[in-house]
């Protein structure tokens, strides 16, 4: 592994730690991080159910069950096959099992009308598609936040390189575009 690759994958299970200690930090910015993901995965579970109402409280029990004193997050491994990926899913899963299956003892919500048992593994299919993705995004604002972060420190010319990729990979502007806006006839490095 690289030794960027090592601190990015260090400073995940750094915050893991941290938040499952208790530290506020920590907590925060795992909430900040994974908020999108587990969001998503609920939405898309319950998109055409009652249950789609209850998105929030369920997200706020995801993280209850991963801050409190003992819970989810003490027994993440690093080492476990799926990584934190597959660990983190886990819960989201439970939880909605847990918010389902109150609701049907409680006959508060009955299971959407177009839900069929037989669809159900291309439906968790689909859904952890739908993770994956918010996953991804959520892991490539950090990695953005991160590299800000770092260009600041490194000083004007690594922010003015960092400036370049966000103008043409995420504005999706053209070289000579981003040459005009800067008021110069090249970028430099190219």
């Amino acid at each position: 592994m690289t030794g960027s690759a090592e601190q990015g994958k260090a400073t995940c299970w750094t915050m893991i730690r941290g938040a499952a200690t208790g530290d506020a930090a920590d907590r925060d910015r795992f909430a900040r991080c994974y908020d999108p993901a587990v969001r998503a995965y609920l939405r898309a579970r319950w998109k055409s159910s009652a249950h789609l109402e209850t998105v929030d409280d369920a997200v706020q029990d995801v993280f209850l069950d991963c801050f409190k004193e003992g819970g989810a997050l003490a027994r993440a491994e690093e080492n476990r096959a799926g990584g934190f990926r597959a660990f983190l899913y886990g819960v989201v899963r439970n939880v909605a099992r847990r918010v389902e299956d109150h609701a049907r003892r409680n006959r508060e919500h009955p299971p959407p009308a177009d839900f069929r048992e037989e669809d159900h593994a291309a439906y968790e299919a689909h859904l952890s598609q739908v993770f994956d993705r918010a996953w991804a995004e959520a892991l490539v604002r950090e990695a953005v936040a991160r590299q800000r972060e770092r260009a600041r420190e490194r000083g004007p010319a690594e922010a003015r390189r960092v400036e370049l990729l966000q103008l043409r990979f995420h504005e999706g502007l053209a070289i000579r575009e981003i040459a005009a806006r800067w008021g110069t006839s090249t970028i430099p490095g190219r």
